[in-house]
């Protein structure tokens, strides 16, 4: 079955071809002021997509370069945040927010992030949206697929990685967060 994006083809609509503007993850190049790694593979989780700005880990034991979408029983080390590559968005659109397990992305290890939803630790719904943001909050990961929110205390469930919201943009209705491993 093809997959589709449910956008019509129109010059007057929506952007086919790119991103809308929920798409998280960019990562902020100020004077090249990142550090991002690649990875050998990617191990999603069953049934679950792994999309942009999502967390990934390492199993430490393995020494191979793979990273998981889901938090390893052991061994595990944060791997870092899949950044959003826009030669993947732009070449799979009907699926322009997510990593393919076959698809090479970046892992944002430090650097400025942008993020104009997330989701919220209770339910696990992407249902976080500007409003909910306060400059100061503290990044977090669920550990059972690589969900990002944020947050002031860390929720059951959830890993603390050294991510703090720096910025709210409310032109664009975004928050930039800082990470650093």
């Amino acid at each position: 079955m093809a997959e589709q994006s449910g956008k019509t083809l129109s010059l007057h609509g929506d952007p086919i071809w790119k991103g809308t503007y929920t798409h998280n993850g960019t990562l902020l190049k100020l004077h090249d002021y990142c550090f991002t790694t690649g990875y050998a593979k990617l191990v999603p989780v069953n049934g679950v997509k792994v999309e942009f700005g999502s967390a990934v880990w390492y199993n430490a034991a393995d020494k191979n370069n793979t990273v998981y979408a889901a938090k390893p029983a052991s061994n595990a080390v944060f791997a870092g945040i899949l950044a959003r590559n826009p030669a993947i968005a732009s070449g799979y659109p009907a699926a322009n927010d997510e990593v393919k397990d076959f698809e090479k992305a970046l892992l944002a290890k430090d650097g400025y992030l942008v993020y104009k939803e997330a989701y919220k630790a209770a339910d696990d719904t992407k249902t976080l949206k500007f409003s909910d943001i306060q400059v100061g909050m503290k990044m977090y990961v669920r550990d059972a697929n690589g969900h990002v929110t944020f947050a002031a205390s860390a929720p059951a469930g959830h890993t603390a990685v050294n991510g703090t919201v720096v910025m709210l943009n409310p032109d664009d209705q975004s928050w930039t967060v800082k990470l650093s491993i």
